[in-house]
């Protein structure tokens, strides 16, 4: 996934000790969510081939994360400019989106996971959530409670299902699951309870339901607990 020519790098260098300062917390979050491209390198992590493009960000390191997880991500952050950049509805779309980078980046052990975790805590405090502060309905995005899923996987198959069948209108729709609706916040899903078998099989029994491409992610929040993310995307032509 190559980004577009850009005419400087911008080293950079976090680790768990060494922190970003605040400008560059502020100039990074600007680009992720903005309009202006440029391409930064961290200087503990081997360089790659080609530049990996996050939001407005090139990455020119290597990242062995799965390509279609990584459009699906950048399809999730450009929901953000649906949004005024003053409204909440934003800064809890750029909150999440913050979340999921901090989440894959984690899940590889990758040294940009520091970045942005320390852009996600400047976010979590400038956004000030209450209980009042929620997303507007739109084609693109549905949070679902972890209350929300049935118990048994035939009942699972059928609710997902018909929710696909019935949100999808166009493109791309994500749907999060262990994201808490009237809080705002994420409450997780035990892990426990999906192992990666009865996540697969779930997977390929909601495809056979439905007319769109569709993938389910488990996105871990902590040790006992993630995020079940459902990436539906460009209808299958038959």
């Amino acid at each position: 996934m190559r980004t577009k020519k850009h005419v400087h790098i911008y080293p950079i260098y976090t680790d768990k000790r060494i922190k970003p300062d605040r400008n560059l917390i502020e100039f990074i979050s600007k680009i992720l969510f903005g309009k202006e491209d440029i391409l930064i390198c961290h200087l503990g992590v081997p360089l790659g081939n080609e530049s990996i493009s996050i939001g407005k960000i090139g990455i020119q390191n290597k990242i062995e994360i799965d390509t279609r997880l990584i459009y699906m991500l950048n399809k999730f952050i450009n929901l953000t400019v649906i949004y005024d950049s003053t409204t909440p509805e934003r800064k809890i779309l750029q909150y999440i989106s913050l979340q999921l980078l901090v989440i894959l980046f984690g899940s590889i052990n990758h040294k940009l996971k520091y970045l942005f975790n320390e852009l996600l805590k400047s976010e979590l405090l400038e956004i000030g959530y209450t209980s009042t502060t929620a997303l507007r309905e739109n084609n693109h995005l549905e949070f679902k409670n972890r209350d929300w899923l049935p118990t048994k996987d035939k009942d699972i198959v059928e609710k997902i299902s018909n929710l696909i069948k019935s949100k999808y209108k166009e493109k791309f729709l994500a749907i999060i699951i262990g994201f808490h609706e009237k809080d705002q916040l994420i409450e997780g899903i035990p892990l426990s309870q999906f192992g990666d078998d009865r996540v697969n099989n779930l997977e390929e029994k909601i495809k056979g339901k439905i007319s769109y491409e569709f993938r389910i992610d488990k996105l871990q929040v902590n040790k006992n607990q993630f995020l079940l993310v459902l990436f539906v995307y460009e209808p299958i032509i038959n």
